[in-house]
This record gives C-alpha cells, structure tokens and sequence, in this order.
C-alpha cells in the first residue's frame, strides 16, 4: 500500500436504532456526520457532535463530546471512538470518567 505519507480520514454517523426502555421508540434519533478524523497521529482529540431527537412534530437536539484515539500496537492503528470524556487525575490513582445522557422528557 502507497498513502503517500498520507493517512487517510474516517467519517462516522452514529446509529441509535436499538431497543430501549430510555427512549421512546417513537423517538426517531440521528446524529451530524463526525467528519475528517485523522488515524495518521497518536493521540486523542475531542469533537462535539450534535445529536438530533425527532419527537412528533418537535425536534430537538443535545450536544455530545466524543473522544477519538488512535493508538499504535504491534505496528497496527486501534482507532476508538469514546461517547465519555477522560479526565486523568495526577497523583491520585483511577481514572475518571464523565459522560452525558438523553434527559427522560
């Protein structure tokens, strides 16, 4: 394979088609396209990425922060994308993780 020295990028949409007691099933749910995430360097970067709620004839929407990582193992890229925000704490053990949530109304 020749990239050239490039690395190419991925465009995701996420999929919230899935059985729930949360949400409504009436409930039509959709995202923004997440576009242009790099997978050429090492890292995490944060993007916010609107989430759309199609209720009746209301819609609304919420924004989310997803992480993405691209790590290196074994000369292999693991590319994760995270819907949670990771706060390392220095100096006093676990990780903490923040994440958000649909309110019920």
């Amino acid at each position: 394979r020749n990239y050239e020295e490039k690395f190419p990028t991925v465009e995701l949409k996420l999929d919230f088609n899935f059985e729930s007691t949360w949400f409504n099933t009436d409930d039509q749910i959709t995202s923004d396209i997440i576009a242009d995430l790099p997978t050429g360097k090492v890292g995490k970067s944060i993007r916010s990425v609107r989430i759309w709620n199609k209720r009746g004839a209301e819609t609304f929407f919420t924004m989310a922060n997803i992480v993405w990582t691209v790590e290196l193992e074994e000369n292999r890229r693991i590319l994760t994308l995270s819907s949670a925000t990771s706060i390392d704490v220095f100096g006093c053990g676990p990780i903490i993780e923040v994440g958000i949530k649909f309110p019920r109304n």
